[in-house]
């Protein structure tokens, strides 16, 4: 007489045991169950297990567990579309199946045997105790697999988003696994009228979504224990009444329970091979959770926790959390404890998050003595499609409102939160320029007062200026001798113009040094500031058309165009002060000549050509000035502020 589990050839083989088993879908020889029955000494086709009575879920564990599959991706379904028809028949028949076919095809072999032996209970109730410990064994496992697959090196944030689509691949075909045995033990009790096991998919929804719960800690980098405790304690307010996902579980032994009376066991095969590769099984499951001296191994992740991985992974994470409720039948406004994990955390922790950031960034722009110093990098500026310098604090600033715009794609549930901080950014970032103007065009003392900034900040002036040909055409960049003999008179008609506006508006008041900026260092930054308002204006308003089609509030769209237009208005002022300028000073140097006794003539008398010392400061001067800005402004600004 054969006895049975002494052979490989067997329903039961464990895939991927490495012995005559190259593949996981190598469930067994083939037999079908009817086959199996004939063999051994009529104990029916369970006899290759190990012991039923003590560990039933040995022997069945990689049918339910697809943790043996290796990369996801090459996974194929536990129950192919085109294999439902001859599974459903062989539910009805089970001596029809045969487990070449695959895993369900063995599963269903499995529960049928256990339910011929009575034994499904103590099945049930031991896969489902060890269902949690499995299913984190499926997390570490597929890290150490994909950092030793070299994709990508470790900590590359890519390798994120690749685990977590291997790791609920394989949560899903665990759960498929599952549903598909609990078909058949329904069946199966019935047919045999054996002792009743129910297998509750509900429980094995939420052990998975508590892996997937300890995923998210492990890389979103919660702040503090108390943080994470009051996530979980205020999921029960709206979710379902489903079972508890306590983590800790994992750690704690389960309770056998001592009600059921104990069976006696009808044979055992400790030392079959079928058996010795089964220990092996267990060691290799066990090893996995700690090391040789009963220490637990350091926890290894594909890339550091930051609470801006959310972002990485958020939509996947949504489509799985839809897919869960979809299974457990949640009713219109409940959610799944997963869901309820989620909100909480993008709530009390990742929106904190972004306000220190925006916080941290603003206070920057304008306490380092770094952010008022100007970008020059040629790689940087290229990035931003500009030619001239840009501030530190300006380039600071828009990198945060770009990654605010991201996470409007990421985290689309959070794009109405994400504009309102973007319009408040804004509305700081202002408040921080106007300060540095002030800074710039405003003397400490009270009675000292700078002539061009009053004029730009004169509403009739200012009007004025940008009523004129001339500030049209500083956007195009035209030049007056492209356009003839015709615009160079009309240049030279509104130049007069604007000189009998500003005498007129000067009065007969000198002007005083005080009163102009001889500094070229204030001129530059005026002129950086001036650059850096206009591009940060254009970015923001070109950001804002990228909004129109989005379901957002209509009222913070123009909120934020509003804004955007403000930072036009502030560097416009700063593009009118350094025109203005200009004037002032051939003010503060010819109106003193064109006012004395010499009514303006060369100095020496109406015979001498040598000018006055006043033209020659007022030459050094605008040089001085043209160097400043050279750097600092486009030609065609610079041809606005000398040539109007």
């Amino acid at each position: 007489m054969q006895r049975v589990g002494s052979s490989r050839e067997m329903a039961f083989q464990r895939a991927g045991s490495g012995r005559n088993s190259s593949d996981w879908m190598q469930h067994g020889s083939g037999k079908k169950l009817k086959d199996a029955g004939r063999e051994g000494s009529g104990k029916g086709p369970g006899s290759a297990s190990k012991g039923f009575g003590r560990r039933p879920r040995d022997f069945i564990k990689s049918n339910f567990l697809l943790a043996e599959t290796g990369n996801s991706s090459n996974q194929i379904s536990v129950l192919a579309p085109a294999d439902e028809g001859s599974w459903n028949q062989a539910l009805e028949n089970p001596e029809t199946a045969d487990s070449e076919l695959g895993p369900a095809f063995s599963i269903l072999i499995d529960m049928e045997c256990l339910t011929m032996l009575n034994k499904l209970p103590d099945a049930v109730e031991s896969l489902t105790g060890e269902l949690q410990n499995q299913l984190f064994q499926i997390l570490t496992r597929t890290t150490h697999q994909l950092i030793e697959s070299g994709k990508y090196s470790q900590g590359d944030k890519r390798l994120l988003g690749i685990l977590f689509s291997a790791v609920v691949a394989q949560l899903n075909h665990v759960v498929d696994a599952y549903r598909l045995a609990a078909r058949v033990a329904d069946k199966a009790v019935k047919r045999h009228k054996a002792d009743f096991a129910r297998i509750d998919l509900s429980e094995v929804w939420s052990k998975v979504q508590s892996v997937i719960q300890v995923l998210l800690t492990d890389y979103l980098d919660f702040k503090s224990s108390t943080q994470l405790g009051s996530l979980n304690a205020q999921q029960s307010n709206n979710t379902l009444s489903e079972p508890a996902a306590d983590i800790n579980s994992f750690f704690v032994r389960r309770k056998t329970n001592f009600n059921r009376p104990k069976r006696a066991s009808l044979f055992k095969f400790d030392s079959s091979s079928t058996a010795l590769s089964l220990n092996d099984f267990v060691r290799e499951s066990n090893g996995t959770a700690a090391s040789t001296n009963g220490t637990k191994e350091e926890k290894v992740l594909v890339c550091d926790a930051n609470p801006h991985n959310i972002t990485l992974i958020f939509n996947q994470l949504l489509t799985f959390i839809q897919q869960i409720e979809k299974e457990l039948n949640c009713p219109t406004g409940s959610h799944c404890t997963l869901y309820a994990f989620l909100m909480d955390y993008i709530k009390d922790v990742f929106l904190g998050q972004i306000h220190v950031d925006i916080s941290n960034s603003l206070n920057s722009a304008s306490q380092s003595l770094d952010a008022w110093k100007s970008v020059s990098d040629s790689e940087v500026l290229r990035g931003y499609r500009v030619s001239r310098p840009l501030l530190q604090s300006t380039v600071s600033v828009w990198k945060s409102i770009e990654e605010l715009g991201e996470m409007m794609v990421t985290l689309p549930l959070y794009s109405t939160h994400f504009l309102t901080i973007i319009c408040n950014v804004l509305v700081q970032y202002k408040d921080i320029c106007c300060a540095a103007y002030r800074g710039l065009v405003q003397p400490d003392a009270e009675d000292k007062r700078i002539i061009s900034a009053q004029w730009a900040k004169d509403e009739d002036i200012s009007r004025f200026l940008k009523s004129l040909p001339n500030w049209e055409t500083k956007e195009s960049g035209s030049s007056h001798d492209q356009a003839g003999e015709e615009l160079a008179t009309q240049v030279d008609k509104q130049n007069r113009k604007e000189t009998e506006i500003l005498v007129q508006n000067l009065g007969s008041s000198e002007i005083t040094s005080h009163e102009i900026l001889s500094d070229s260092n204030q001129l530059r930054s005026l002129a950086q500031l001036h650059e850096s308002l206009d591009w940060f204006a254009r970015s923001a308003l070109a950001f804002s058309k990228t909004l129109e089609n989005k379901d957002l509030p209509e009222s913070t769209l123009q909120t934020l165009i509003s804004l955007a237009k403000e930072f036009v208005e502030l560097g416009d002022v700063c593009l009118l002060v350094l025109h203005l300028e200009v004037r002032v000073h051939c003010f503060f140097y010819l109106l003193p000549l064109w006012r004395g006794p010499s009514g303006g003539q060369y100095f020496g008398g109406p015979d001498s050509t040598d000018p006055c010392n006043e033209v020659i400061q007022l030459n050094r001067d605008l040089l001085g000035i043209e160097e400043a800005l050279d750097t600092s402004l486009q030609p065609r600004k610079i041809q606005y502020i000398f040539e109007g």
